[in-house]
């Protein structure tokens, strides 16, 4: 999600209200860097932040009555599907999520919130094609290097 609207403490009824668009993303780990972090008790933050590891795909305006806990989504790898689910199936509603966020930090128009990865996660390979797309918001693809 895109915030058009920054906030802090917001309810979740008024969260949902701020976000102004939405899109699909690559949220990537390098597990063999994480795994060395966690036995070295050390946070995962390295394995998370690198070079190409959160791609975005272009954002789809959000209008007031679109449904953001309805949204598919597939993740195929070289045509194979990986990910398949929708939104209505997260742990927490985006409304929650960002009022959550919104509790800690103040949000701010533009930030961007990634909201969960379904399952299915799996490695990348030098050359994988990566292809993610739903119905509401396109399909974006990317080549891993």
């Amino acid at each position: 999600m895109v915030l058009g609207e920054g906030g802090r403490t917001l309810a979740p009824e008024a969260a949902v209200k701020h976000v102004a668009g939405a899109t699909l993303g690559l949220d990537l780990t390098l597990r063999d860097e994480q795994a060395r972090l966690k036995e070295a008790g050390a946070p995962w933050e390295l394995a998370k932040a690198f070079d190409e590891g959160a791609a975005l795909g272009g954002f789809t305006p959000v209008p007031g009555n679109f449904d953001l806990q309805a949204l598919d989504m597939l993740c195929t790898v070289n045509g194979q599907v990986r990910q398949h689910d929708n939104t209505r199936h997260m742990l927490f509603p985006v409304a929650t999520i960002i009022a959550f966020l919104s509790s800690r930090w103040r949000l701010l128009p533009g930030d961007l919130i990634y909201t969960g990865t379904p399952a299915g996660v799996g490695p990348l390979r030098p050359a994988d094609r990566i292809e993610i797309s739903s119905s509401a918001l396109g399909s974006f693809a990317w080549d891993c290097k």
